[in-house]
């Protein structure tokens, strides 16, 4: 392992595609070096994955990844990076294939909540909202474009500017759709579905995956699955949470299929109503509480629109 390490250190500086001058390691796993890149025409920043064939990936796996950057390379969203190259390489440990994608200039959730960052309930709200237009976005491909690996590292959030909460982007594809990466990923991530875990990943699972990690900016320690009680969410007592956003995090993780959101228009539908309906104003926080927020006595209103969207078992996903 330690040579192997050495071997993927010895890539900077160099230029691979004949194009990318790599800069520094952004992240790394047995199957995926990420880099910060310079890009020699353009003279900007990218971000490079550099997929490993031999470690736990087949050629047929490669291939499955040549199609998705295709289909990548073809979106057009504010909240998403833009994918921009991809090419085969071969380098001194062994063969690759590389994914190009646009630098974003912004610090992840679970960076800002490890620097001391505090999200009242309107701060959720809001991130949700936005990020349920992008998986909106996503599942209304065709085929729909499933992530399978949301969590705080592959949201971006950018500096506050006045009132506004910040830009947000979804970053963090590719990894979950690799069969070795994602027997790795349903071990050890807390945000996986329960669906997912058994290897059927749909666009629920996104939603689920979007909840629990807006459950963990509540959170004063790492989450895990103790939020769960008899199968029912159930926070610490220091969150302090409305009933009615409480009532809709519950359905976006809950561990039954059926009983979760079906898509993201219906999660972003009853949460519209849920925000136009209260106006949420926090009070101050105390030293040992991540969330403090007031209750209000009204009750969600409107019923529940039933859609039905096909699971798939492939996501068409690239990681950092």
């Amino acid at each position: 392992m330690a040579s192997w390490k050495n071997g993927m250190a010895q890539l900077i500086g160099q230029i691979l595609g004949n194009r990318y001058e790599i800069l520094r390691e952004l992240a790394s796993n047995a199957w995926l070096q990420t880099y910060l890149a310079l890009d020699r025409r353009r003279y900007e920043q990218v971000v490079l994955y550099l997929f490993l064939v031999g470690r736990g990936m087949s050629k047929e796996e490669i291939n499955l990844l040549e199609r998705t950057a295709t289909a990548l390379k073809k979106l057009n969203h504010a909240a998403l990076p833009a994918y921009l190259d991809s090419f085969e390489v071969d380098i001194e440990t062994g063969k690759g294939f590389a994914l190009v994608e646009s630098y974003i200039e912004a610090k992840s959730l679970a960076t800002w909540k490890a620097e001391g960052r505090i999200f009242n309930e309107a701060d959720l709200q809001l991130l949700a909202q936005r990020l349920l237009e992008v998986l909106i976005y996503l599942h209304g491909q065709q085929p729909p474009l499933i992530h399978g690996n949301i969590n705080p590292t592959t949201i971006l959030l950018g500096d506050r500017s006045g009132h506004d909460l910040g830009a947000v982007y979804l970053i963090g594809w590719g990894v979950a759709q690799i069969p070795p990466v994602a027997a790795s990923l349903t071990e050890t991530s807390p945000y996986i579905a329960p669906e997912q875990r058994q290897g059927a990943i749909c666009p629920a699972s996104d939603l689920y995956a979007l909840g629990m990690s807006l459950i963990e900016l509540t959170l004063n320690q790492p989450l895990n699955e103790q939020v769960y009680r008899a199968g029912h969410l159930q926070l610490p007592p220091y969150v302090a949470l409305s009933p009615e956003f409480t009532r809709w995090l519950e359905k976006m993780v809950a561990l039954a299929l059926p009983e979760r959101f079906e898509s993201a228009v219906l999660a972003q539908e009853r949460l519209n109503r849920l925000m136009s309906s209260h106006s949420v104003s926090p009070p101050p926080l105390s030293p040992s509480s991540y969330c403090q927020i007031k209750e209000t006595p009204e009750g969600l209103r409107g019923e529940l629109h039933q859609s039905y969207l096909l699971c798939l078992l492939f996501s068409f996903a690239i990681s950092y």
